[in-house]
């Protein structure tokens, strides 16, 4: 729509869609089976989690006189949030790896890039002009 940005008309149009719900259950390999209405009700509940943790993230950010929400913020909204078993501390973690693996590619593409460079200017260096020959 010509880069503008859309509000959602009602909370279901902010639902996850229930193929990522049922993939997700599917994973805890619980071993029952879910009816359609309790997919769509772990959907609604996981779209006011997320509305929820958004919301004091925002908090946070403009509190500490920031534009940017960053991924502290959210965890400490998830340590705000008082639900029972949740492990924002294993989210942490999961940040922590994220950010590491993320490194890693940095420095792998960074290297790359510098062998193709090195390439390059060796491809250059072994360039040999034959002045012998009257074609060029």
């Amino acid at each position: 729509l010509s880069g503008e940005k859309m509000m959602a008309q009602r909370l279901d149009d902010l639902n996850l869609p229930n193929s990522a719900v049922e993939k997700l259950i599917q994973q805890q390999q619980i071993g029952m089976p879910f009816s359609e209405e309790a997919t769509t009700a772990i959907s609604r509940a996981a779209t006011v989690f997320i509305l929820f943790c958004t919301s004091k993230a925002s908090e946070k950010t403009l509190k500490d006189g920031r534009r940017v929400i960053k991924c502290e913020d959210v965890i400490s909204a998830t340590k705000d949030c008082d639900v029972p078993n949740f492990d924002s501390e294993k989210l942490a973690d999961i940040y922590a790896a994220t950010i590491e693996q993320d490194k890693k590619m940095m420095e792998k593409a960074a290297t790359s890039g510098r062998k193709r460079r090195h390439q390059a200017l060796d491809d250059e260096s072994k360039l040999t002009i034959n002045l012998d020959d009257e074609q060029f």
